[in-house]
């Protein structure tokens, strides 16, 4: 019989470059490139990868105009740059925690554990997580059984527990239990060796911890379940998105761009719901014609480049002060929900989304 294995982990890390931007190639004036037409963007000048003779080298440099939030038109290098920043402001602003992590991985799929998740898993819990003794629990299986099973020798008290599926009823799918402080990974697409093989669990990770920690951040966990549902399903998924991608880029995982291309792909040829206003997303259907997760993630981005990172925590940690989501929203962020929605439905095209022409 083989032994199933359990990481538990209780660490505390000193900072490390992680919370630093990441590193760039050397772009400069005059310094050489590789294609042309290509673009970067160092500090708020953007460069231009131009031919000069039988040479590729970066141009002059052109000085992005400053994005001003919730402003229309706007540009995606704009907005994306003070995205960018005000993600960096909040990283430099945090602390490391101690914190209580387990992660469960079934044997068939490691019989060692696997390090880049429990490496990832407790960056962000360092991060965004309780301090130590809040236990954070994370199971990972090719099969639904296995991970009801050993959540019953985990969790003393749920022998009784029989669902029929741990997480939705399918191969490679995530769910969290905020309450419990658990999230659940029944995933079969890849071996999981590396982050590169399968960016949907990659994101999955950061997505689904989040998930867990929006109970911490309402910090009342007797009102987080009607709080929770008070929440649109636009940003109770795409907010997640968007941590998920920022903690994997951090990380050097899987870079936010990238992330961001995937995700908007999920639209493409104007499906699901793609050209219907960002208000039409406020149930949380997984499937069907409004998806909520990819249009979310770029409302969510568009909410961290105007407002900042800690605005985005701070709305759940408004919501039992306000006992009301407009409210919450209009003191973390600074504007009316419904402005909000004007404001972004205008800039969305700018931002590489659908239009709206339907209501």
């Amino acid at each position: 019989m083989k032994a199933k294995v359990a990481l538990v982990i209780s660490v505390i890390l000193v900072a490390t470059n992680s919370f630093l931007p990441q590193a760039t190639a050397a772009v400069k004036a005059g310094a050489k490139c590789a294609k042309v037409n290509a673009t970067s963007i160092v500090g708020e000048n953007q460069y231009t990868c131009v031919k000069s003779g039988k040479k590729l080298v970066w141009d002059n440099g052109v000085a992005l105009p400053k994005f001003v939030p919730w402003s229309n038109p706007i540009n995606q290098s704009q907005e994306l740059l003070a995205f960018r920043s005000n993600v960096d402001t909040w990283f430099k602003a945090q602390t490391v925690k101690k914190v209580d992590l387990n992660v469960y991985v079934e044997p068939k799929v490691s019989a060692s554990g696997i390090p880049w998740i429990t490496n990832a898993l407790t960056f962000q819990a360092q991060l965004t997580g309780l301090p130590a003794p809040a236990n954070y629990k994370f199971y990972i299986s090719k099969t639904d059984q296995w991970i009801i099973d050993k959540r019953k020798s985990v969790m003393p008290g749920l022998e009784n527990w029989n669902p029929k599926f741990a997480c939705y009823d399918d191969l490679n799918e995530a769910c969290a239990s905020p309450t419990s402080q658990e999230a659940f990974f029944v995933w079969a697409a890849s071996s999981l060796k590396s982050p590169s093989e399968d960016w949907q669990f990659t994101r999955s990770l950061s997505h689904e911890f989040f998930h867990i920690t929006q109970c911490d951040l309402i910090g009342d966990p007797r009102k987080c379940g009607d709080l929770f549902n008070s929440v649109p399903s636009w940003l109770a998924e795409g907010g997640p998105n968007v941590i998920g991608a920022i903690f994997m880029d951090r990380l050097g995982n899987l870079k936010y761009e990238d992330q961001r291309k995937f995700a908007m792909a999920i639209h493409k040829n104007g499906e699901r719901g793609a050209y219907y206003p960002l208000s039409a997303f406020s149930k949380n259907i997984r499937f069907g014609e409004f998806f909520p997760y990819e249009i979310g993630m770029l409302a969510s981005e568009y909410l961290i480049a105007s407002a900042g990172m800690q605005a985005f925590f701070d709305l759940y940690s408004n919501l039992p002060i306000t006992n009301s989501f407009e409210e919450a929203f209009q003191k973390s962020f600074g504007i009316k929900l419904e402005d909000f929605f004007t404001a972004f439905d205008k800039a969305r095209v700018n931002l590489g989304f659908y239009p709206v022409t339907k209501s």
